[in-house]
């Protein structure tokens, strides 16, 4: 359900057991853990938005993206969703600004830094001269929470892509939930308008006690108001939840606090 609101699924069933109940004649009732517990591995089974690296070996002659094929020269390792594989990749930030998750090993190699507009207009000029522009539909800002930039800083790279590749029809990037926290509604609705519309969330659990041993920086709270907002400023949103996270000792507070998080 690439490009659905995240949770939704699980909101789905779970308003569904509950008028299974009425119709019944039965009273509303929580649902039980096991039920619970069900309906988030089936959420994350459809959700889960492993990353995907998408290195280009040397020696090969195949490209492993339109933007390999337009002749952009990418700072690797370089990764992106399963649902992106057809989508022009830009790398406005290398690496990643937090960085430190344990379970993470995608930007070890790398020191945060935002890239300068001037280099990512030559990348999308590169693409429009060899005549690509007509050809890519969607467009995945890079690296790891390219959210993590200014709004002004994402509305300019924004109008450029706009300018450049007038066919695109969706514009998506990683977001960690901090990466909302400095910004309002209203400037992610902005964002939404030139095109932005679909951001991939690295909650990874909504436990607090499990997001503290992986060394998240983030709580259940920050990032329930990361996805408030994002739904509020009409974004679309796909959650990324780490089953087993919590092991077998944090299993259930794991399981049902990351259900928690459907909003």
């Amino acid at each position: 359900m690439a490009g659905a609101t995240s949770l939704w699924y699980f909101d789905h069933c779970r308003q569904l057991a509950a008028s299974r109940q009425l119709r019944a004649g039965k009273p509303i009732k929580a649902m039980s853990f096991r039920l619970h517990l069900l309906l988030y591995v089936l959420l994350a089974l459809e959700l889960q938005a492993f990353t995907l690296p998408i290195h280009q070996a040397k020696s090969s002659s195949r490209f492993s993206s339109i933007g390999d094929l337009c002749g952009i020269q990418y700072d690797e390792p370089l990764f992106r969703p399963p649902a992106e594989w057809r989508s022009l990749i830009l790398q406005v930030t290398l690496g990643c600004s937090w960085n430190k998750c344990t379970f993470c090993e995608m930007y070890q190699e790398k020191s945060f830094q935002a890239r300068p507009i001037e280099d990512i207009i030559d990348e999308l000029d590169r693409v429009k001269t060899i005549g690509g522009s007509k050809y890519v539909r969607d467009v995945f800002l890079a690296d790891g929470d390219a959210m993590t930039l200014p709004t002004g800083a994402l509305e300019k790279i924004l109008d450029v892509i706009n300018e450049k590749l007038p066919r695109v029809r969706r514009i998506s990037s990683y977001c960690l939930p901090r990466n909302i926290r400095g910004k309002s509604v209203e400037s992610l609705s902005r964002l939404r308008d030139k095109g932005l519309s679909l951001v991939y969330v690295g909650c990874e659990s909504g436990d607090d006690t499990v997001l503290s041993a992986v060394q998240k920086g983030e709580t259940f709270d920050t990032s329930l108001d990361a996805l408030t907002k994002l739904k509020e400023a009409g974004m679309k949103r796909s959650v990324m939840i780490l089953i087993g996270l919590g092991g077998k000792a944090l299993s259930s507070q794991h399981a049902l606090h990351s259900a928690a998080l459907s909003v």
